[in-house]
Formats: C-alpha cells, sequence, structure tokens
C-alpha cells in the first residue's frame, strides 16, 4: 500500500514522501498515529500544494532568521537580567522563553525560543555563548548575564 509520510519517520523516509508499506502497518500504526494518510489521487495533489506553501514558510523562517541574527550582530551589547545571589548564581537556570523575550526587545524582533539551543543550562552571571539555529543555520552569539 502506498502512503504519503505526513511527518518525519525514522525507518521509512521523511515528510512528505510516498512510500510503500505493508496495509497492516498502514492501517494499524502510521495512519491512526497522524504519521501518513493514503496516497489516493486526490491527497497526491494536495501534497503538490502543501509542499509549495512548506518551502514558502521554509524561506520566509531563513529569511527571517538572517536578518534577525544580524540585528542581533549589531547590537552594542546584549544583557540578559535574572535574579541571582551575590556569588553571582542564578536562583533558577535562565529558560530559553526568558532569553528569547529579553533578546527580540534589543533586535526589535521577534525571536522564537526554538530557536535557541542550550546545550547546557545558564546558572551563573556572566558571558555565555548561545547558539541560534533554523533548518540548518547556525548561529553563535555571546550574551552577557547580569543580576536584577
Amino acid at each position: 500500500m502506498q502512503v504519503i509520510l505526513l511527518k518525519d519517520v525514522a525507518s521509512l523516509g521523511r515528510r512528505f514522501d510516498v512510500v510503500d508499506v505493508s496495509k497492516g502497518y498502514a492501517m494499524n500504526k502510521l495512519i491512526p498515529r497522524g504519521l501518513a494518510q493514503p496516497a489516493t489521487k486526490s491527497n497526491i495533489a494536495s501534497l503538490e500544494d502543501k509542499k509549495r506553501q512548506s518551502q514558502a514558510e521554509i524561506e520566509a523562517d531563513l529569511k527571517n532568521f538572517s536578518s534577525l541574527c544580524g540585528a542581533l550582530r549589531s547590537a552594542d551589547s546584549l544583557v540578559v537580567r535574572a535574579k541571582a545571589n551575590e556569588d553571582g548564581t542564578l536562583f533558577q537556570a535562565l529558560p530559553a522563553t526568558e532569553i528569547a523575550t529579553q533578546l527580540s526587545d534589543v533586535a526589535g524582533k521577534k525571536l522564537s525560543p526554538d530557536f535557541i539551543e542550550l546545550s547546557t543550562p545558564i546558572k551563573h552571571t556572566g558571558k555565555c555563548d548561545i547558539t541560534l539555529s533554523c533548518l540548518g543555520q547556525r548561529e553563535v552569539i555571546t550574551i552577557e548575564v547580569e543580576s536584577l
């Protein structure tokens, strides 16, 4: 049976791929979980529209991401404020949502928390490198964490 993948499936393929699977696998696992839909003529036609829309969204996201990174690079200082004790240890690890909110104010553009990758939680004041990532593009910026 041919199905159209609606999400990436590790053993089968990527989103929007048309793949052959057994009927039982499609009917019992893929379709009920929303991972695939039957590859009918109308579904394949709508697939082409979804691919075009998806490509346009990807291009818009990349353009927004690059302009946002440019605005952050040109900023004089990137300071994020959080509550900390006298030793410089934060009372609470700094979440990506808070970093995104404060950097959005600096850049003048909305920064999605999904763009921020934190390898380890930020728990101390001082300089810290964070990685911004969008669809394979990565940008490392240095922020200064200050106590309130």
